[in-house]
């Protein structure tokens, strides 16, 4: 590859290259197929990583006690809490009674009944998430709707044990998995608790005898 050497004075010298030893425009295409062949799992999941950083979610904050907040593709829709139409005799406490929205009956679930939360003293916030799960629709009644907000997923972290209250009654907390980590207004983080839809359904199953 090298046909010789011119040296310099100030210590850089100059090599003269043999071109027809010199790799190809196909060899050198080749080297670098052949290192993605070799690192090209690292490469891929380096990729993934990155997109999973930059990736953001959109949230609807609602309070049950404390902030929370559910994926917005979990929610259909929200209906004042007033469109309850009756309660069917022999229905579980925590179940409100049944709605009919768009020609469908819907099971309208108390979330303070069903985790044994205290009443709210003002009801007048109240508003009904209608989610779908398993192709049934349930509404769940929250103390109120706050708002949309869009989250990075670096601001989502699995649930601190401390704010957990597994296997206790009183708080709906004992079914939480994840938190989002948000500022608020003055940049100061605050926790916000993730509804888990699924831990949510199995609750309700148990609560409703299976």
């Amino acid at each position: 590859m090298f046909r010789g050497c011119l040296p310099h004075p100030d210590g850089k010298d100059a090599l003269f290259l043999a071109a027809e030893h010199i790799f190809t425009q196909g060899e050198v295409a080749e080297i670098c197929a052949g290192h993605r062949r070799l690192y090209g799992d690292e490469a891929a999941a380096a990729a993934r990583r990155e997109s999973t950083v930059t990736r953001r979610q959109v949230y609807l904050a609602f309070s049950l006690g404390t902030p929370w907040a559910a994926d917005i593709g979990q929610v259909r829709e929200i209906v004042p809490f007033g469109s309850i139409a009756l309660r069917p005799p022999g229905m579980p406490d925590c179940v409100e009674g049944m709605m009919q929205l768009r020609q469908q009956m819907v099971c309208v679930v108390d979330l303070r009944r069903l985790y044994g939360m205290p009443a709210l003293d003002d009801l007048s916030e109240r508003k009904i998430l209608i989610l779908e799960h398993e192709g049934e629709s349930f509404g769940l009644v929250v103390d109120g709707v706050d708002s949309i907000m869009t989250v990075s997923d670096r601001q989502r972290r699995p649930s601190p044990k401390l704010t957990r209250n597994e296997g206790l009654a009183g708080d709906m907390r004992r079914d939480l998995n994840e938190v989002l980590e948000v500022p608020d207004e003055h940049g100061v983080e605050r926790v916000i608790c993730l509804f888990d839809k699924e831990r949510f359904a199995a609750t309700l199953r148990e609560q409703l005898g299976g």
